[in-house]
């Protein structure tokens, strides 16, 4: 039984029981409570932290952006002339007037080229709009404008073309180009049919001049304007495109012009029919074309293709019908099917004297074609008569600026280079080339082929430093413009070649030569005139080498082609001949040699004279055979005077000439 006391006792272990357990929870609690704060506090602690850095970052991005801003300012500021202007007024101000043209220099330096540019793009403007507005006024804004471009960005060459063309436009045309005193609507078709037709009929009277970039500036405003205006599926439409195609050809822009008469050629063939004559017409334009562009094959398919169409739609003696005969004879030229097309021009001339009279322009370029293909023949004593009689006529018909003309001095150069007489070629062809560059551009194809004949000419002359550097500036010009496989570039690099040759780098201009055929056969087929020609000059670069035995084996698997091709008696084929004869000198074959040489020397004197280089590299061949044959004393009696000759013929530089006086200097060596 428990006592009183017991149970007190019982009492306060269960009270101390009770405040063990609550006080253990408040200790739990308390922790718990100090734990979260704990937490809490580290939470803040990293979140400031994280504040902080990032409070840093903002500052670091804030101090870049201000320099990045700042760095902007400076620049806006070098593009902006009154930050020039304050800034070299802030130098005056200091005593440093040498500083403040600095800074003017600097800023109108950095500005000038894309000045220019806008100034040039302007003047086109204004040009266009020499017709339908007041043309005294465009004129006179398009000529200030084309003034400052040109002054602006001396070295643009589109620049100055179209600056020439400008100032030429009163000159050209002899009046002025008003034609209405109401200002353009672009709102009002029929005021845009006038416009489109004013555009035309001026496009007309500058192409009759051969001022083909004004006439793409005309022609292009034409075009835009009646696609505006709904017009383009009209004939108005049609013409102002065909115009603006022709005009870009002519302009040397052949691809440009490609692509806008192939559009052309789709509509007008669904909206007008297949044989209507402007179709016909457009036909012929882009075949003419497809040979600019150098696929001579499928320009005389797309012409042959043409031709019974348009006899049969227009009539045998139809213009157009003679335009494209004559792009036959152009194609056959290219393709080197030189008697064939000769015998076109001579069955086509009398037919264009009698139905568009002899000083007709097409008759005069038709002439032209004649005597280029007498070239081409070798006959260049025909050719320069021809030349010589036509160009006075062209000159008085066309103008002595127009590109034809142009091109008709060209040919005389290159007659006088073909015929020896280099120094005549090359002055004729630096008297040339500026006036060329200045009508025509400087990157036109037909300036580019003068530049290849001035080359070319210096080559002859042993010039053969400055013709290498010539046609190295020449050749990249001609990939941009024409293509890397155009046939021109490839006669270039033929070019390039041979002074590689001549310079004694025979290595060289055999890895130039071999690469070369394999395009030139590819593009131009293997018995084209200048794939055989490439073909010479690959034997004569092995027989430089040493290389004899491979050299005849080339020249005589040449040989008997190249006199199926161009005629037993063409230069060119002679020529072949010539480094048969000099191939057996080196293997010592007098007898064969003597035989080749004694049969050529006439022909070759003959035919280009007795002291034309190739006749007196042929006297050469001989004197070495006779020194072979032991007559050494008649070789010396010759050579004195054959070294004076060649050099009078081409210049003391001229790797015959070298080759002359070494052998006259082994001839004093020797015995009788």
């Amino acid at each position: 039984m428990k006592t009183e006391s017991t149970s007190w006792w019982s009492t306060l272990e269960t009270l101390d029981t009770t405040l063990g357990v609550v006080l253990a929870l408040v200790a739990i609690v308390g922790y718990g409570l100090a734990l979260r704060n704990w937490l809490r506090f580290k939470d803040l602690t990293k979140t400031q932290a994280r504040v902080e850095q990032r409070a840093a970052s903002l500052l670091v991005d804030l101090d870049r952006a201000e320099k990045e801003n700042a760095q902007l300012a400076r620049t806006r500021d070098e593009w902006m002339p009154k930050a020039w202007l304050k800034e070299a007024d802030k130098e005056v101000a200091s005593g440093n007037d040498v500083r403040a043209v600095d800074v003017l220099d600097q800023g109108y330096q950095r500005m000038r080229e894309d000045l220019g540019v806008v100034a040039h793009r302007l003047a086109e403007y204004h040009a266009s709009r020499m017709i339908g507005f007041d043309a005294s006024q465009e004129h006179a804004a398009a000529q200030r404008l084309s003034q400052v471009a040109a002054a602006l960005a001396p070295g643009h060459k589109d620049i100055a073309t179209f600056a020439d063309d400008i100032d030429g436009i009163e000159i050209v045309d002899g009046e002025p180009l008003q034609l209405a005193s109401s200002r353009f609507d672009a709102a009002d078709p029929q005021e845009a049919t006038r416009v489109i037709q004013a555009l035309i009929a001026a496009q007309d009277r500058f192409f009759e001049k051969g001022r083909y970039q004004v006439c793409i500036v005309l022609c292009e405003r034409a075009t835009r304007l009646s696609r505006r205006q709904g017009l383009d599926a009209s004939e108005l439409g049609f013409s102002a495109r065909f115009d603006f195609a022709q005009a870009l050809r002519l302009g040397g822009r052949a691809r440009d012009a490609f692509e806008e008469v192939a559009a052309l050629l789709l509509i007008r063939e669904r909206v007008q029919g297949e044989e209507h004559p402007h179709v016909l017409a457009t036909r012929n334009l882009e075949a003419g074309i497809v040979k600019d562009l150098g696929h001579y094959d499928e320009a005389l398919a797309k012409v042959e293709a043409l031709l019974p169409v348009y006899e049969r739609v227009q009539g045998e003696d139809h213009p157009g019908v003679l335009a494209t005969r004559y792009l036959e004879a152009e194609i056959l030229r290219s393709l080197g099917h030189y008697e064939d097309a000769l015998a076109k021009v001579e069955a086509l001339l009398p037919i264009r004297e009698r139905v568009q009279g002899e000083e007709h322009p097409n008759v005069l370029t038709t002439r032209y074609l004649e005597a280029n293909l007498l070239q081409d023949l070798g006959r260049y004593d025909d050719a320069l008569a021809k030349a010589e009689a036509l160009l006075p006529v062209d000159e008085r018909v066309r103008g002595e600026e127009h590109p034809n003309v142009l091109t008709t001095c060209t040919l005389e150069a290159n007659l006088f280079e073909n015929l020896g007489r280099y120094d005549d070629a090359l002055a004729k062809v630096q008297a040339l080339l500026p006036v060329y560059e200045r009508v025509q551009g400087e990157e036109h194809p037909h300036v580019l082929a003068a530049r290849y004949l001035k080359a070319s000419i210096l080559r002859r002359l042993g010039r053969y430093d400055d013709a290498l550097a010539k046609v190295e500036a020449l050749l990249p010009v001609y990939e941009r413009v024409q293509g890397e496989e155009h046939p021109h570039v490839l006669t270039t690099r033929y070019l390039e070649a041979s002074i590689l040759h001549d310079l004694d780098r025979c290595d060289d201009a055999l890895a130039k030569v071999e690469a070369l055929l394999l395009v030139y056969e590819r593009v131009q087929r293997k018995e084209h005139p200048h794939v055989l020609g490439t073909r010479n000059l690959e034997a004569s670069i092995l027989h430089s080498l040493g290389r004899y035995e491979e050299a005849l084996t080339k020249v005589d698997a040449l040989l008997p082609i190249h006199e199926r091709v161009q005629g037993e008696e063409h230069p060119h084929v002679l020529e072949n001949r010539r480094l048969r004869a000099e191939i057996l000198v080196s293997l010592a074959d007098t007898h064969d040699a003597r035989t080749e040489i004694n049969a050529l020397l006439p022909l070759q004197a003959g035919q280009s004279g007795p002291d034309h280089t190739y006749t007196l590299i042929s006297e050469l061949i001989l004197l070495k055979i006779l020194a072979q044959d032991g007559r050494r004393a008649q070789a010396r009696e010759r050579i004195d005077g054959l070294v004076r000759r060649l050099t009078k013929a081409t210049g003391p530089g001229h790797r015959r000439v070298r080759q002359a006086i070494e052998f006259r200097e082994e001839l004093g060596k020797g015995g009788q």
